[in-house]
């Protein structure tokens, strides 16, 4: 999708977010956060790498778990700003991530991590 495209796209729904039909502001609920940003995602993914590196299997299952439910609940904004495909490659390191980390595989992990962060910066990058 081309960039403006894209910016045009994330302006209407910033906007729909905020002014209803009759022109008064919304309140937004709890589920409907603002877009995460790109700093969020590698905040969590840096958590689950830490744990990963110290062995700290339940912990980095934890962190895995809050990684997945955070890109469920945002999955739906993330997919305007980047297309299907890259949407998917999240999706499937997430995946990844969890077989690694129930089999404490720390390396297997370790380098689905760099290929979420990757996928990250795509979508994120215009």
């Amino acid at each position: 999708m081309p960039f403006y495209m894209k910016m045009i796209l994330t302006t209407m729904i910033s906007a729909l977010m905020f002014i209803g039909p009759g022109g008064g502001i919304l309140t937004i609920p709890a589920e409907a956060q603002p877009f995460p940003s790109e700093q969020q995602f590698y905040k969590s993914i840096e958590q689950v790498d830490v744990y990963i590196q110290i062995s700290q299997w339940n912990n980095a299952r934890t962190a895995v778990n809050q990684l997945e439910r955070t890109f469920n609940r945002h999955r739906w904004k993330l997919q305007l700003l980047g297309d299907e495909g890259e949407i998917e490659d999240v999706h499937q390191s997430i995946v990844r991530i969890k077989a690694a980390v129930e089999d404490g595989d720390r390396s297997a992990a370790r380098m689905e991590l760099a290929l979420l962060k990757q996928s990250i910066q795509y979508i994120y990058d215009f």
